[in-house]
């Protein structure tokens, strides 16, 4: 981008003499500190991954990623579009672009690809701390880049949660193309060179293609463009550059958004948005020739009211999904709550009070904005749900690490670089026990429930279509509660009722809490077994009760009736696993 069209330099703190760091340990700074994060994630879990020649993935989700993987490898390189397993009786479409299946089952062609699943979250997520370097070092100072990494490899939050050894999901991968977007945004500001503007495009072509709330991180990016926009104007600066590379951004990545639409059934309405936003800039560049900036403020407020009105009509779904993104209210799902302070000072600490002070000081100093609007609306995102963590994290660093550098440009230089070093020290060392409690998780799925599952791989009669690529029928379906749908399915191989894919919890509720055997039969048609587990009947029995909206129960639920093993005539036990029992129709 020209001279011209470069927004006024932002205000830095005054620069003191000092001694730089030298240029070779940069690069081994960085380096060490990425190894360090793929080990923080890896080796602790070794033992809870691979058991006995077999990989266990942590968490549910990962279990039906892998599920996808599984039918890829047999059909490579085409994708599951409608999953029989998914949900019993008629199956439903599989909510997940293809992307993660394959980055997983292309190596998978070479190596073991359930070896590869269970090492991408971590690889991703030591990756991530390339693109968090580069926004430091762009913006400030390199030394700043190292200590955001070092937050990002440490601080006990969701990332690091969910970039463990196994936790096969599309969460690091979207976490680490959303920084390369803002990183590649950044210097395309600041340079306008077309490598910039191809990179940022595929950038944010990937991440559109990670999952299917994609225009989450696009929301953030146009409204810096909008308020970029409107200040060139009204300076009486050239908007075309501005205009054109931002287009052109966009157009990059609708075109590897686009063929998602032969994937994911009910995603056009989402392309046709991205579509919108992609000529937004250049229809905003042509009303420019002809009206004020006041006028093009009224034409925007406008269309987007327009808008939200013709999709309030047409596409629901468009509007309920930004209220699930920001808050969930009276839900049961943990990783959907808020995140109130109690949270927000054992996964952060120090960390989250230098992230404010760093972006209240960016603001007052005007710096980079797109990367304060960013910041902000990921702590909007994380406070409204925690589960938004694994974005903030990244925000959160690289802000804490500006405050540092801020403090620091405040010290006389004879203790400047002691100053960074002793923060840095308090921040590391109040952390680690956090973090090396968080890298020593143990994993959800416990042997009960894989050899429950195994045992009904391997004992019920097989029902087929798991590798099969078209729609059929199956010929019974499992129930049990939906936390554990997709170890049934992936590892059972059986269609369960339900599972954290299809959140359709109603025939569990009204089996589990019937108030007779007749009664959980009514609701039973089709199924021919049923699974029960202890924690069903004990921890997670107030979210059953929460579910079905009841105000209280004064009878003994069927649930019961099932674990105590009471007088059963249509269902006997026929397996158990330690606390897991199986029941089978008579």
């Amino acid at each position: 981008m020209g001279k011209k069209s470069r927004l006024k330099k932002s205000k830095t703190p005054k620069r003191v003499p000092t001694r730089s760091i030298p240029s070779w340990l940069v690069p081994i700074g960085l380096i060490g500190l990425v190894i360090g994060t793929f080990l923080i994630r890896t080796l602790p879990q070794w033992n809870e991954v691979f058991v006995d020649g077999v990989v266990w993935f942590r968490g549910v989700d990962a279990w039906y990623h892998m599920r996808l993987a599984d039918n890829m490898m047999a059909n490579f390189p085409i994708p599951l579009r409608w999953d029989m397993f998914l949900l019993f009786p008629e199956g439903m479409n599989v909510g997940y672009f293809p992307l993660l299946s394959w980055l997983i089952t292309t190596p998978g062609q070479i190596f073991n690809y359930e070896v590869v699943g269970a090492l991408l979250p971590p690889i991703l997520g030591a990756l991530t701390l390339i693109p968090v370097y580069f926004i430091c070092k762009t913006l400030w100072k390199n030394w700043v880049g190292l200590i955001a990494c070092m937050l990002v490899m440490i601080l006990p939050t969701e990332f690091l949660h969910r970039s463990l050894l196994g936790f096969t999901d599309h969460h690091i991968l979207e976490t680490f193309f959303m920084a390369n977007t803002i990183l590649f945004l950044i210097l395309l500001h600041r340079e306008g060179k077309l490598r910039w503007i191809v990179l940022g495009g595929l950038s944010l072509g990937l991440y559109l293609s990670s999952w299917t709330g994609g225009l989450l991180m696009v929301a953030p990016i146009w409204i810096w463009f909008l308020i970029t926009f409107l200040s060139k104007l009204r300076r009486g600066e050239s908007v075309k550059e501005l205009c054109r590379n931002l287009s052109l951004v966009f157009g990059i990545g609708l075109l590897l958004y686009l063929p998602n639409v032969f994937f994911i059934e009910g995603i056009i309405p989402f392309v046709a948005v991205m579509g919108i936003i992609t000529a937004s800039p250049l229809v905003l560049f042509w009303l420019s020739k002809s009206c004020s900036w006041k006028n093009i403020i009224g034409i925007v407020t406008g269309g987007l009211l327009v808008a939200i009105g013709i999709s309030s009509m047409y596409f629901t779904k468009l509007i309920e999904i930004p209220r699930a993104i920001f808050i969930s209210p009276g839900t049961t799902i943990q990783e959907a709550m808020a995140s109130p302070p109690g949270v927000l000072m054992a996964q952060y600490g120090v960390s989250f009070l230098l992230f404010l002070g760093g972006l209240g000081l960016a603001v007052k100093r005007k710096e980079n904005l797109l990367v304060i609007i960013w910041c902000l609306f990921m702590l909007i995102l994380m406070l409204g749900q925690r589960r938004w963590s694994y974005y903030f994290t990244i925000s959160n660093a690289i802000m804490a690490a500006y405050f540092i550098y801020l403090i620091s440009s405040w010290m006389h230089r004879n203790v400047k670089t002691a100053v960074v070093i002793t923060i840095s020290a308090i921040l590391l060392f109040t952390t680690l026990p956090s973090t090396i409690g968080m890298s020593k998780l143990p994993n959800y799925i416990i042997q009960d429930w894989y050899n429950t599952c195994i045992w009904l791989k391997e004992n019920t009669p097989e029902v087929e279509g798991y590798y099969e690529l078209e729609r059929g029928e199956v010929d019974y379906g499992v129930l049990s509660w939906w936390d554990y749908g997709n170890w049934i399915a992936r590892v059972g191989k059986r269609p369960p009722i339900s599972n954290p894919m299809a959140h359709i919890p109603g025939v569990q509720w009204q089996v589990f809490l019937a108030k007779s055997e007749e009664e959980a039969n009514t609701y039973l048609e089709g199924i021919e077994y049923i699974i029960v587990s202890e924690a069903e009947v004990t921890g997670k029995l107030h979210a059953i009760v929460r579910l079905s909206k009841l105000e209280e129960i004064n009878w003994k639920p069927f649930i019961f009736i099932l674990w105590e093993e009471a007088e059963l005539t249509t269902w006997k036990k026929i397996h158990q696993e330690g606390e897991i029992k199986i029941y089978g129709r008579c």
